[in-house]
């Protein structure tokens, strides 16, 4: 199992350039999604195609750099009976700051689970709702970031896109307005200290 990050293409203004041109990029293809009808898989393919446009020329994705996850992975499908998928955009280290974060090889499953559970919930959702709705954007950040943060790179970056994704496809909402990094990353470390900083984020207090 690799400890290490992907080896980033760029460095230094080009790398800060790059990936804010990448994350408008982002930008642009979930404000074309944000009436796409969802399912699990549909799901999948967006949260991946920001990957891939969040990363363009930063980060090379090589085949190799998955092959020990792929070796587990069928060691644990041949014990167990049950497949394993892996995504070479996914981490292949285990997260030492949360005690929920599933291993590598789990990864594949997390994101099913979290895929089915996401649009569970999202079709539950009472119109302008905001508290329903802060703890529903509360609970996608925080699994996507803190407790999946399964990609290998941008696990931030990416969560918020998605809340402020979720919160355009909710009739009534308004988009989070967020604190400072220091703010977002220091609640995030309490699931209920996090639904009531979103709580702020959309009463834009």
């Amino acid at each position: 199992m690799s400890e290490k990050k992907g080896v980033l293409a760029v460095s230094g203004d080009e790398l800060a350039n790059r990936a804010r041109e990448n994350m408008l990029r982002v930008a642009d293809a979930a404000w074309e999604t944000r009436m796409t009808l969802l399912t699990p898989n549909v799901l999948q393919h967006i949260l991946c195609s920001w990957y891939d446009l969040g990363h363009r020329g930063l980060q090379t994705i090589h085949k190799e750099d998955n092959d020990d996850i792929l070796l587990d992975a069928k060691t644990l499908d041949q014990r167990t009976g049950v497949l394993h998928p892996t995504n070479p955009r996914y981490r292949r280290w285990q997260t030492a700051y949360s005690d929920h974060s599933p291993a590598p090889t789990h990864l594949g499953l997390w994101m099913d689970v979290f895929c089915a559970e996401l649009i569970m919930r999202l079709a539950r959702l009472r119109p302008h709702d905001n508290a329903q709705l802060a703890h529903f954007l509360a609970w996608a950040d925080y699994e996507m970031d803190w407790v999946g943060h399964l990609w290998n790179d941008g696990c931030g970056r990416l969560s918020t896109v998605l809340v402020c994704w979720l919160a355009l496809r909710i009739p009534g909402a308004s988009l989070p307005v967020f604190g400072s990094r220091e703010e977002h990353y220091g609640e995030k470390k309490s699931f209920e200290r996090h639904v009531e900083y979103f709580r702020r984020c959309l009463s834009h207090k």
